[in-house]
């Protein structure tokens, strides 16, 4: 056994994600870390297959056996390591063991969850606990959520005044000429059980924002149909985002609003569909998830074959890694809000203001091979900050988002390094 803690330990390492952020970690190899999971075989197997990969030798690393079923296991890998970063999904089955193994050991922990009712249940239940531990639980440090959420945090830090709203649009498109897989089963399985049990997320979102101060700003953010064009994106059909990222959005400008009473941001989160034929089969898929989400016997079904309800895009077998390198994911940014120097002239409380907006802005992101290849980099980034920029961090630990923990942080400067640029598009008057 190592004779101190690693840096970083990677739980569910030879699942689909973890593998990843195995190879990340060892691309970097700039710092301690080791693997965990149930299976000692398959992990040293995946050791020996990233050496090769890679060109670096990881197979001595340190390997500890844990299975989620086991708390005595995940208690004695958290206390092995100063940050785990949790691949285990669906994380409403698998997760909450982990994170409070790792808050009883003042572990830091970090997953790359898009699954809003576990995150936001966690924050229920153990911020105040992880606070008086020191430990820090951060969510969603992948895909889901930190490009619309570090999106958001870049647009008001360049905005030049206060921003009212910001909407975000992702159009996903791909060089491949194949027509298979696109997302893990994983995504799939979540998505099921989340459509499934959307009455417990608004008990948990009720009494989680019910010890809020978050004030509805004014005027309103703009209300779309379900199906609208996005000027943004050369009208294209956009339709509302089914993933996570305004639940973050939205805890993050909570978390703010009470820490520093910052006026909170209004956002709103859309897909855009390349053509008709993606729109009405995103709103086909919908339908099946909407219906058959709500008997036992159709989430067999929907789990059962789910290459049938997602029309190809998800399936048992995983990704196809073509698509996947081939993968582009573009996000944009429109908002508005009020210049400083309007503010200032017109000696205007940013907090209270309701008068127009008066300003606009528009940014980008493009990411390649997003799905996995920006999620590992980014979830191992995530943990570092947690290590190397304590001090940036709010104080004592608690549950947060990736821009509730790390805003005071260097993470656009990291993000930066390794290849991520937010770009100001456009700006000016109304």
């Amino acid at each position: 056994m190592a004779s101190s803690k690693a840096n970083v330990i990677v739980f569910g390492a030879t699942g689909f994600t973890g593998k990843y952020i195995v190879r990340e970690c060892a691309k970097k190899n700039n710092f301690s870390w080791s693997v965990a999971g149930r299976n000692e075989a398959k992990l040293r197997e995946l050791l020996e297959h990233v050496s090769l990969d890679v060109g670096t030798d990881v197979t001595q690393k340190e390997i500890i056996i844990a299975d989620c079923s086991q708390p005595e296991s995940l208690t004695r890998m958290a206390d092995r390591g100063k940050v785990v970063i949790n691949c285990t999904g669906p994380y409403r089955f698998y997760g909450e063991s982990v994170v409070k193994a790792c808050i009883d050991c003042g572990t830091h922990y970090v997953d790359v969850t898009g699954e809003p009712e576990f995150m936001e249940k966690m924050q229920l239940m153990y911020h105040d606990l992880a606070k008086q531990n020191g430990s820090y639980v951060v969510n969603s440090c992948g895909m889901d959520s930190v490009p619309a959420d570090i999106g958001i945090l870049h647009f008001s830090q360049n905005f030049g005044g206060q921003v009212n709203y910001v909407e975000t649009y992702l159009s996903v498109s791909t060089n491949s000429d194949k027509y298979e897989s696109i997302l893990n089963f994983t995504t799939w399985e979540s998505a099921v059980h989340g459509f499934a049990n959307l009455e417990s997320l608004i008990e948990i979102r009720k009494k989680l924002f019910a010890k809020s101060k978050l004030v509805k700003p004014q005027p309103p953010i703009p209300k779309r149909p379900t199906v609208h064009p996005s000027p943004l994106f050369d009208n294209k059909p956009s339709i509302p985002f089914p993933g996570s990222d305004r639940s973050v959005i939205m805890r993050t400008q909570m978390h703010l609003a009470n820490e520093f009473g910052a006026r909170p941001i209004q956002c709103n989160a859309y897909l855009v569909c390349n053509s008709k034929l993606i729109l009405w089969g995103m709103l086909l898929v919908g339908y099946f998830l909407q219906i058959l989400t709500q008997y036992g016997f159709g989430r067999k079904l929907l789990l059962t074959f789910p290459r049938l309800f997602t029309l190809g895009m998800i399936g048992k077998d995983g990704p196809v890694q073509e698509i996947l390198r081939n993968s582009c994911m573009t996000f944009k940014f429109y908002g508005e809000g009020w210049t400083e120097e309007t503010m200032q002239r017109n000696n205007i409380d940013p907090k209270t203001n309701s008068e127009p907006t008066d300003s606009y802005m528009i940014t980008s992101l493009e990411l390649y091979d997003a799905a996995y290849g920006f999620t590992s980099m980014c979830a191992v980034q995530c943990a570092l900050l947690l290590l190397n920029e304590p001090d940036k961090l709010p104080p004592n630990g608690g549950v947060y988002t990736p821009a509730g923990a790390f805003h005071r942080t260097s993470i656009l400067e990291v993000l930066a390094e390794n290849g991520v640029h937010f770009k100001i598009e456009k700006r000016g008057k109304k």
